[in-house]
Formats: structure tokens, sequence, C-alpha cells
């Protein structure tokens, strides 16, 4: 189940999203909501339909932590060394009192998932930066202010990644800004253009290189 809601959900959330798109076919044209439900209070329904089931999945994603009232001892305590694998693979890298803190990265995900959906880069491109800029954000404030990780590397390198997503999503906010603007440079577009795939593909190879080397030294 844990691997199931890791996968599934934030996909599942972003299928409703797709009932949320509206575009403008024409300067003097309405909104264009083809997927949304033609009539009265569609957009209340999909919103409504979305956080029922994604409350309920939420739900049974809690169900998976053990309480004291079931007789378990809580995640992070000291007594808790006899836990389910599951239980385990959810806490072990938090401290106690962040135990649950997997299911912030639960609900960032299928936010922007959900985001990436509603508001496609090809209709509403700086709609969908802010609004994934702001969820990096409060992410990142998050992590650099309650550092929920036990080991502080990993707080580091958490607060490091966020950071590296923001400064990509101004770089492609600098492209379109400066895409539009009438004194714009061929130049300065590669540049970014340049830069952002530098900083993607250099962090993806850094992952790689670090994720071989840590099954080289486990065999």
């Amino acid at each position: 189940m844990v691997v199931g809601i890791n996968c599934f959900l934030p996909e599942f959330v972003g299928h409703f999203g797709r009932y949320l798109v509206c575009y403008r076919l024409q300067e003097n044209q309405g909104l264009q909501c083809p997927q949304a439900p033609a009539f009265t209070g569609g957009f209340a329904l999909v919103f409504g339909c979305m956080l029922l089931c994604t409350g309920g999945v939420l739900y049974a994603w809690q169900g998976l932590y053990p309480s004291e009232d079931d007789g378990q001892h809580p995640p992070g305590s000291p007594d808790s060394a006899s836990q389910p694998v599951h239980v385990s693979y959810l806490t072990a890298p938090y401290r106690e009192t962040f135990a649950k803190w997997e299911t912030e990265r639960l609900l960032r995900k299928s936010c922007i998932t959900l985001l990436s959906a509603a508001l496609p880069i090809t209709a509403s491109p700086a709609l969908q930066l802010v609004s994934l800029g702001s969820v990096v954000l409060a992410s990142l404030v998050m992590y650099a202010l309650l550092l929920p990780y036990k080991d502080n590397r990993w707080n580091l390198a958490e607060v490091a990644l966020l950071t590296t997503c923001m400064v990509m999503i101004f770089a492609v906010f600098a492209l379109l800004a400066n895409d539009l603007h009438w004194g714009q440079s061929h130049l300065v577009q590669l540049l970014i253009i340049a830069f952002t795939t530098t900083l993607a593909v250099g962090i993806c190879m850094a992952l790689m290189f670090m994720t071989i080397r840590s099954l080289l030294h486990e065999h």
C-alpha cells in the first residue's frame, strides 16, 4: 500500500486536474474548458470529488503509522525497534517529532502533478511557473526551518535541491519574459537555456553517480 499510494496518488490527482484546463483559442474569445463538466457547479463537483478521494487516501496513509492506541510504540520512540518494515521505511530517516513527514513529500508531489495538469505549460506558462514555484518555496521554507531529517546532511541536501528547483523556475521565468520583450536577445536566451539544461543534467548525473556508488558499497 505504501508503494501504491506513493506512486499512484499524484497521478490520480493529476487526472482531476485535466478537468480544470481552460484556455482561449482567440484573443477576443472567452475561456474554453473542454474537459470540464458542462453544467452549473461542474468545477465544484470536480473539486469535491478530488478532495473526497484524496482525503480517503490520506486517511488510509495515516493509518499506516502505528499509534499508542494500537498497542504499538509510536514511530521514532526508543521502543520502536521491532516496527513493521513499512513503518521503518516511512519514519526511519526523520526525527521523532517529524515521524510522519513523508506525508509532506506525498502532498508536494500531488500538488505539483495537479498544477502541471490543470495549468499546462502551453496554455498558461506563467501561472504554472508561479504555482509550482509557490509549492517548491513552501517546501523549501519548511525544510530550512524545521530540519526534519535526523542526519543534517540530508536536510542540507533537500534544501539545496529545492533551492536549485527555485533557480530553474526563475531561469524559465527569465526566458519567458525575455522572449516577450521587444529588446530580447537571442544570445541571452541561449545562455539561459544552456544554464538550465546544464543544471538539470548535472543534478541527474550526480544523483546517478551517488546511487551507483551506494549500490556498489552495499555489494
